[in-house]
């Protein structure tokens, strides 16, 4: 059996790995072997540990587990393929479910946002891999948009959105030696979101800095003057004046169609009007892309076509419900030690 006196340390590099296997799988290069397979077992090992550690309480389902089962359950029973629909269906709630006991088992706020820190530091090395795939060449797609290691630009645009976020989380935290380091990681982070030229993630970046400046500051009057800077920048960006900046990502929004994916969110819509309640049947919006995978290229609309009305009503409301929650626990404690990776989640929500 496990030494008790052992089990963090253990629970932490078991943690680590499973971070980093789930990040794998969006790995065009570096992909952990067998990662599909082991993910499952890392959720199984990390529930084995929160059950040695604190014992059958910890078994509580989460509210989010509810609110996906009333949101989505009704299209797995509708869903053009029940089996396929169930089996995605099951592995969502083994992944969170998973994972939620494994937090509760963790006894000091101090043990959970040191699993935080975890994650950034899995995020910040995905980064630096997809550096060095840039800078040596192989990190491309149709040698014009960057991809990084990852499997496609957009995914590396959220990535290196996520990456920002940890850097300033580690500048925050760091010393003044190590300051340097983390200004120049958020630096690099925005460079490779630049080459991404995905839209998303160019307006995602967007927001979190506007977020970040916003929350931050304890004044009514600074937070006037964000948002009255925040619209005077949008009004450059958007009238063309910063054209001359050349950023990929928003000359693709200044043309004609930028904020739109033509055919593959028609396919999407179509697809939402033929089941317009509860959807076509939770994860099989694939079925009906071309190619396979895109997603209609849009989550919301992803979550619209398969889960229908009822769907985006229930999860919609429960989200906004969550980043609100988070917000205001923020502004209660914003004195307080751990404020700022209160204000993380905010930022990773946003992404």
């Amino acid at each position: 059996m496990l030494n008790k006196a052992k089990l963090p340390s253990f629970q932490n590099t078991i943690f680590f790995v499973t971070v980093w296997v789930f990040f794998s799988l969006n790995s065009a290069y570096f992909r952990v072997p067998f990662a599909e397979m082991l993910r499952w077992l890392l959720i199984g090992i990390l529930v084995f540990l929160a059950l040695l550690n604190s014992g059958c309480e910890v078994l509580k389902p989460p509210t989010m587990i509810c609110v996906f089962l009333i949101a989505t359950f009704p299209s797995v029973l509708l869903s053009v393929d029940v089996t396929e629909s169930f089996v995605k269906f099951m592995s969502f709630i083994y992944v969170v479910w998973g994972l939620y006991v494994f937090f509760q088992s963790l006894e000091t706020e101090e043990e959970m946002f040191h699993m935080l820190t975890l994650v950034m530091v899995v995020v910040l090395i995905f980064e630096f891999q997809s550096i060095i795939a840039i800078v040596t060449g192989f990190g491309y797609y149709n040698s014009s948009r960057a991809t990084g290691i990852t499997t496609n630009a957009n995914t590396l645009g959220i990535y290196s959105d996520l990456s920002f976020a940890a850097s300033i989380y580690f500048y925050i935290k760091s010393d003044k030696c190590k300051k340097w380091f983390f200004i120049l990681t958020a630096i690099l982070s925005i460079w490779t979101l630049f080459l991404s030229a995905s839209r998303g993630a160019f307006l995602s970046f967007a927001v979190i800095c506007v977020a970040f400046v916003f929350l931050r500051s304890n004044s009514v009057l600074r937070r006037f003057s964000v948002v009255g800077c925040s619209c005077f920048v949008l009004y450059l960006l958007f009238s063309g004046k910063l054209a001359f900046l050349d950023i990929p990502a928003l000359d693709r929004l200044l043309e004609e169609g930028g904020f739109d994916r033509g055919d593959i969110w028609d396919v999407g819509l179509n697809l939402w009007r033929t089941y317009p309640v509860f959807g076509c049947g939770y994860s099989m919006s694939d079925l009906f892309n071309d190619p396979p995978g895109l997603q209609f290229h849009n989550s919301y609309l992803t979550i619209l076509a398969e889960t229908g009305v009822w769907g985006v009503v229930v999860l919609g409301g429960y989200s906004i419900f969550t980043f609100v929650s988070f917000v205001n626990i923020y502004a209660k404690n914003i004195e307080n030690t751990h404020s700022f990776e209160v204000l993380l989640c905010i930022l990773i929500m946003i992404s």
